[in-house]
């Protein structure tokens, strides 16, 4: 059976402001690795991470990259589409929106060539197209 990882067990891990959470969420992610039984992390969870890590503590972008970068490379979790996360991280890098990138990527992943949208800074983002 698997298991999946809410948005504040990996602030926990990255943050680790709450001391007794932050060792809870170590040893789940250690007994994962142990077990080899990667715990699932979904687009959702990661847009909500990237989203509490800017308007919550402040984290500027590539920081957040590093982050999520960080986490991609624990053999203890699994992304749900790990070459969209990482296009999206890419994009956050160059001072992009983390959610939007997820958006595109997956919406084209779903059969989509374009989502449409009023947000002007996603229309700077491949695959994106103004709704007018």
């Amino acid at each position: 059976m698997t298991k999946a990882l809410d948005t504040n067990v990996l602030l926990r891990l990255v943050i680790a402001d709450e001391s007794e959470q932050a060792r809870a969420a170590e040893k789940v992610v250690r007994d994962a690795a142990d077990a080899g039984t990667p715990l699932l992390v979904n687009l959702m969870v990661l847009c909500e991470f990237a989203w509490v890590l800017r308007r919550s503590y402040g984290y500027p972008r590539a920081e957040i990259a590093d982050c999520i970068e960080m986490l991609a490379n624990s053999p203890a979790l699994i992304f749900q589409e790990p070459a969209v996360v990482a296009r999206a991280t890419q994009w956050l890098r160059q001072g992009g929106d983390f959610a939007d990138a997820i958006i595109a990527g997956h919406n084209r992943n779903l059969g989509a060539d374009t989502t449409l949208t009023f947000d002007k800074s996603a229309l700077r983002l491949d695959g994106f197209a103004p709704a007018s």
